[in-house]
């Protein structure tokens, strides 16, 4: 039987006002991954363990969960994935891939790029580009999951973008904070 599924591909980008070496940090913690999903995201990841000692070099690998719902017609339930770098230039590109499961998607690739910008510190822009596992995969990507997966990456890297914006408010209320202490 023919392959009847197709790969669907996108390209999303952010601002961020944080060098590219801050920014490079931050994709490197794996902590703050979930915390820069969208509110009411239909997965949500409970877990992501590190299965080498770094997750920067080709080859390192890590272990991810999430619980899926908001889905129409699917009840509630835990995915479990692997995942491995297939492509690094520190500081400058991370590229991440799921190892083949048992799921709707049959392999997801993740790429992050890293950009210089004068005005506003750093462009990150990340291509994503995944295979449903079947045709049924297939016609939920084209009636629902495309549209959801790519809020959902806009949504995360504008998450991302605003968690150094936040960082820097706080930076710099940090030190009228203990000027008005010592004035006091």
């Amino acid at each position: 039987m023919r392959d009847v599924a197709t790969t669907t591909k996108f390209e999303a980008s952010a601002l961020i006002p944080a060098p590219p070496h801050q920014v490079w940090q931050s994709l490197l913690d794996s902590r703050r991954w979930a915390q820069w999903l969208p509110d009411g995201a239909a997965a949500r990841i409970d877990a992501i363990e590190a299965t080498d000692d770094t997750f920067e070099r080709v080859g390192d690998r890590r272990r991810c969960s999430a619980v899926l719902s908001g889905f129409p017609f699917i009840r509630e339930r835990r995915l479990v994935w692997n995942e491995w770098v297939t492509d690094v230039d520190r500081g400058r590109t991370l590229e991440i891939e799921a190892l083949p499961a048992h799921h709707a998607i049959r392999r997801w690739r993740v790429r992050f790029w890293l950009v210089p910008d004068a005005q506003f510190g750093t462009r990150l822009r990340c291509h994503l580009s995944y295979r449903p596992a079947s045709l049924t995969g297939w016609l939920a990507d084209h009636l629902l999951l495309r549209r959801r997966v790519t809020e959902a990456a806009d949504a995360w890297l504008q998450n991302l973008a605003s968690s150094f914006t936040a960082e820097l408010s706080t930076q710099a209320s940090a030190p009228e904070a203990s000027e008005a202490l010592v004035a006091a």
